[in-house]
């Protein structure tokens, strides 16, 4: 629809609406919009869990971080910090090799894509020694792509907007 669009810009055509609106919609995607998500996910992970004690002033925790603050080192990541960090690290290399790549293009590269990313979080998971954070894992990324899907659709104008309707013909056929 975005390329249709362009051909009618470049042909100096008036546009519509929607066409503005696809034009604009079209500045933005859905890669930057769940890496940004999911980066976000972890810090609130990050910060709800006090996992390197960056909010020791606002709650007092009664479970101890693993490896905690040191004068000369500052404060090192917990496990979980670090596991959530390459989860999302290993998804943001997969979604940049395709964006470089230009795919998808189609259903099926779109289908390898699900599954390439599918398969990176199961391969981290699987060495993940913590249910809990197996749990936290799976809510990051259904929470990135979900509300990366809600953004692009509220900004995408609906495909169904300019549809023309033959009222005689719709009323004929009844």
């Amino acid at each position: 629809m975005v390329t249709a669009v362009e051909a009618k810009k470049s042909n100096n055509e008036k546009l519509s609406a929607n066409d503005k609106a696809w034009l604009e919609g079209a500045k933005h995607s859905y890669v930057e919009r769940f890496v940004y998500h999911l980066e976000r996910r972890v810090e609130f992970y990050k910060r709800s869990h006090n996992w390197n004690e960056d909010n020791k002033h606002d709650r007092n925790y009664s479970y101890e971080t693993l490896p905690g603050y040191t004068k000369e080192a500052g404060y090192t990541n917990s496990y979980g910090v670090d596991e959530l960090r390459s989860v999302a690290a290993a998804l943001n290399d997969v979604l940049n090799t395709a964006t470089e790549s230009n795919m998808p293009q189609t259903q099926e590269q779109a289908s390898a894509l699900a599954m390439q990313l599918t398969d990176v979080v199961k391969a981290h998971q699987s060495n993940i020694a913590n249910d809990e954070l197996r749990s936290y894992v799976n809510e990051a990324v259904w929470f990135a792509a979900k509300q990366a899907t809600k953004e692009m659709k509220s900004e995408l104008p609906d495909r169904t907007k300019n549809h023309v309707v033959d009222l005689r013909k719709a009323i004929n056929q009844k």
